[in-house]
């Protein structure tokens, strides 16, 4: 068996790879008829998965993936003591369901064989996502603004919260060029990321100033750096209630 998984694992990662978002309804997914399928998780999965046995598939789990793949009816020809195969069937795979359980939580699918290419699929629970949002979002502000703050500093990335480009003409402000780059958006709070390059060389940078751009509700101001080169760049988050 651990051969076999093994197996399975470095041939699905050479494939197509899709996000599905999961709100807790039943998922329909189309996988291939005719290769390894491979749901991957965010957490580990912790039970056999439970389907119909008689739908013809066969399902194993491994870590935090599931692999799909339909058994074909496959038609020999003996002779000689030699076995030839006619055919490799796949009309009796039939739609099935699928129940999934993880370390975070339970999944319900109907995979349905079709005649498509094998993916793989990446689940991301939104329930989970957003209960671990507003629980990060209910702490004292300031912590969440410090943290906000490191994070996007650090790594340009935010748990849980959704990152997107922010498409915004430059700004000036006094001898600062201000170029917009990121949104991250939760669901009380969501954090600009800019891009500040200095027009001369400016001693101290005054954060108050940053309360003139055009956003709304403003929380908290951070800038990376306030001691500019002429034409050096530094970064600029601003936090706002959503």
């Amino acid at each position: 068996m651990k051969k076999l998984i093994l197996l399975v694992i470095s041939f699905i990662t050479l494939n197509a790879t899709d996000t599905i978002n999961y709100y807790g309804d039943i998922v329909n997914i189309k996988v291939s008829q005719n290769s390894w399928n491979r749901i991957i998780f965010d957490s580990e999965v912790n039970a056999e998965p439970i389907y119909s046995k008689e739908k013809n598939v066969e399902i194993y789990k491994a870590n935090n993936s599931v692999f799909i793949k339909f058994k074909p009816m496959i038609k020999l020809e003996v002779a000689d003591k030699q076995e030839r195969i006619l055919d490799i069937d796949y009309s009796n795979s039939k739609k099935s369901e699928l129940f999934i359980s993880t370390k975070n939580g339970t999944y319900s699918f109907t995979i349905e064989p079709a005649n498509v290419d094998a993916k793989t699929y990446l689940i991301q629970n939104v329930q989970n996502k957003n209960e671990n949002l507003l629980k990060f979002e209910m702490n004292e502000p300031r912590k969440i603004f410090k943290d906000i703050t490191r994070d996007i500093f650090l790594n340009e990335e935010v748990e849980n919260y959704e990152k997107l480009k922010f498409s915004k003409e430059a700004t000036i402000l006094d001898n600062l060029t201000i170029y917009p780059t990121h949104i991250f958006k939760g669901k009380i709070y969501s954090a600009y990321l800019f891009n500040v390059t200095a027009r001369e060389d400016i001693q101290n940078i005054n954060e108050k100033l940053f309360l003139n751009l055009d956003l709304k509700n403003k929380r908290s101001i951070a800038l990376k750096d306030k001691k500019l080169l002429k034409n050096q760049t530094t970064q600029l988050i601003i936090i706002v209630g959503n």
